[in-house]
């Protein structure tokens, strides 16, 4: 251990309004402890828990039991690339927006509409 990080999150919950805190300590057995370095390394770990997150609430990945390896890989993979998709045509809750598409599935042609849009496609 070289070097002990201690980051103090303030964060808003949206449907409350109330204000919380959070102490997260990490730590590191880099040579150098920059802050820059330290701080790309937390956001680049915390960005794919998140992404983990919002796939197992979004499409329940949790809870697929899989046995073949190739296949659940597969599958991460596919669950990620709709999730990303998703996420760039802008909707406000990701999980909303999934259980419309689930119930009328004619909302995935406005995506694909929208990618021909722009090309994507």
């Amino acid at each position: 251990m070289r070097c002990l990080v201690v980051v103090n999150r303030h964060f808003t919950h949206l449907k409350s309004g109330k204000v919380s805190q959070q102490q997260s300590f990490y730590v590191s057995d880099a040579d150098s402890c920059k802050d820059e370095e330290l701080g790309c390394a937390i956001r680049g770990h915390w960005s794919i828990e998140s992404s983990h997150l919002l796939r197992d609430v979004t499409f329940r990945e949790d809870a697929i039991r899989c046995t073949n390896e190739q296949r659940m890989k597969n599958l991460a993979l596919l669950l990620s690339v709709g999730l990303n998709l998703i996420k760039q045509y802008e909707v406000p809750n990701v999980k909303a927006f999934h259980e419309d598409a689930n119930a009328n599935p004619l909302i995935i042609n406005s995506v694909f509409e929208h990618y021909k849009s722009k090309q994507f496609l």
